[in-house]
């Protein structure tokens, strides 16, 4: 059952989230060709400066803006079916609030990581068209890039398989922690007679600062051991890097465990439709 869920999901979402795909790419391709046409030199016209300089700012505003949008297709998709009066038919299925809360994970997990490969995808682009220009130029002083970055790299302790992976892993279980987030303080917000919209959100932002306040005391220590060690060396910025990407994991995957485990046993044990 668990994977007729996905597939409803997927079904029931993929034309808002599609938009926002299409949308990076496309303004990403057009970014490209602004950047390209994008006069090196300083000798033109004001309003031609004014102009692409709005235009750039709108796209980066763009980006911020379907990032959040895509988070909140996430938040309503998840309070319309689970407690508004669409719930009562999401709840005469077969299926537990175990299957329904990890469905709707999944699927909202992948959403926002292509949203974000996208984002990223669109970027490139726009870098693309600024250097497309120079492309000889780039070629031959690639290799020296290349070395600077992987010896910055090196110097961080940042230049291993190792923590590249541990990186990529950090980053997913971070937007699933996210995802979860939301679920639960929307979940908390459903314990209150009325106002549950408000509490939700004051759920949120209490979840939210509590967990800053965490991460933030925890990595000032490990920076702290850091500085306090005798030698500030190669090897002490790679156990630093390690610590802190560690540290990261681990405080993420609490983060998930507790919004998947606190919404399925509000959602099992203390459903409050409207």
């Amino acid at each position: 059952m668990l994977g007729k869920l996905i597939k409803h999901e997927f079904q029931t979402t993929w034309r808002p989230f599609a938009i926002c795909l299409v949308s990076l790419i496309a303004t990403g391709l057009v970014g490209a060709f602004l950047a390209y046409i994008y006069p090196q030199n300083l000798d033109v016209p004001t309003f031609v400066s004014v102009l692409l300089g709005t235009l750039i700012g709108g796209y980066v505003l763009l980006l911020i803006a379907i990032s959040v949008i895509a988070f909140a297709l996430v938040v309503v998709r998840f309070y319309k079916t689970m407690f508004t009066a669409e719930g009562y038919l999401t709840f005469t299925l077969p299926v537990t609030p175990l299957q329904i809360i990890t469905a709707k994970t999944l699927v909202s997990t992948i959403w926002i990581l292509a949203i974000n490969i996208s984002t990223c995808i669109s970027v490139g682009f726009v870098g693309l068209g600024l250097v497309i220009k120079d492309w000889d130029e780039l070629m031959a002083d690639l290799p020296m890039i290349m070395n600077a970055i992987r010896h910055g790299l090196e110097e961080m302790g940042a230049y291993t398989l190792g923590t590249a992976i541990l990186f990529i892993i950090t980053l997913l279980i971070g937007v699933i922690g996210q995802i979860l987030t939301f679920y639960f303080a929307i979940s908390i917000g459903q314990l209150w007679q009325q106002h549950k919209v408000l509490g939700s959100v004051l759920a949120y932002i209490v979840i939210h600062i509590i967990v800053n306040i965490i991460t933030t005391v925890v990595s000032v220590g490990t920076s702290l051991s850091i500085l306090a060690a005798d030698v500030v060396n190669a090897s002490s910025m790679e156990h630093y890097v390690s610590s802190t990407l560690w540290i990261s994991l681990i405080l993420n995957i609490i983060v998930c465990a507790i919004g998947y485990i606190g919404s399925i046993m509000i959602t099992n044990k203390k459903l409050n439709l409207d």
